[in-house]
């Protein structure tokens, strides 16, 4: 059974896995690194278990948090279906690319926080400016570059991501297309022998990627230097 007859179509997961994905990672690693940037107590910890997920391979996540979808969960809630279940398997992923790529990023946005001019908040402090007018003119507009990158490799990432849902919900998923566009190209190429539309999806999905992360490079750019 292809994609295109599944419930759910490959391209779907993957615009899905993308959009909440790519938003998730930021927002998590951003108010991550804003928490850090204040100085708590053991941070040089927190740094090491937030970044730890990032380090571990695709096979150890996928068995960490099958365990959890399949064992603990349907345990603790008497709820069968999670991980096999087509409208919540999405979803699941995502919290799982969460969990695993905002510590990396983190550390891009605790970069950023950190060469920001500390005279040009103290002036600001000095001018009477609130937490959030700080936050809004001096820290968001100085983080534009950090962000920059963080969308860039995030959305390209998240376009093209192919083993963290492979692992997680194996060629099974495929019947219900809990699989995404990469993995739809490399079954028709390797098992159903079908390489010409193999071939053809794949240069689309190239040519979505590039224009996409085209789109928000220049968009970003234009904003840094207006910034």
């Amino acid at each position: 059974m292809g994609c295109e007859a599944a419930e759910y179509g490959c391209s779907w997961l993957t615009l899905f896995f993308a959009f909440f994905s790519v938003i998730g990672i930021n927002v998590v690693a951003f108010a991550l690194a804003l928490a850090l940037d204040t100085g708590l107590h053991g941070q040089k910890i927190l740094r090491t278990v937030f970044f730890l997920p990032n380090v571990l391979s695709m096979i150890i996540v996928a068995l960490i948090w099958n365990m959890l979808f399949v064992q603990l969960l349907p345990a603790l809630t008497g709820v069968e279906k999670w991980i096999s279940d087509p409208n919540k398997t999405p979803w699941l992923l995502v919290v799982v690319a969460v969990w695993q790529g905002a510590g990396y990023y983190m550390i891009v946005y605790l970069a950023g926080l950190q060469n920001i001019p500390t005279e040009i908040i103290e002036a600001a402090k000095i001018d009477g400016a609130t937490g959030w007018q700080r936050f809004r003119f001096i820290t968001i507009p100085m983080m534009i570059p950090a962000l920059t990158i963080s969308l860039f490799l995030t959305i390209a990432n998240a376009l093209k991501s192919f083993d963290l849902m492979y692992a997680m919900v194996g060629p099974t998923g495929y019947a219900t297309g809990t699989v995404p566009l990469v993995y739809d190209i490399y079954f028709q190429a390797y098992s159903m022998k079908e390489s010409g539309m193999a071939t053809a999806k794949a240069m689309v999905l190239f040519l979505a990627i590039v224009l996409v992360t085209g789109i928000q490079l220049f968009l970003m750019k234009r904003k840094e230097v207006e910034a």
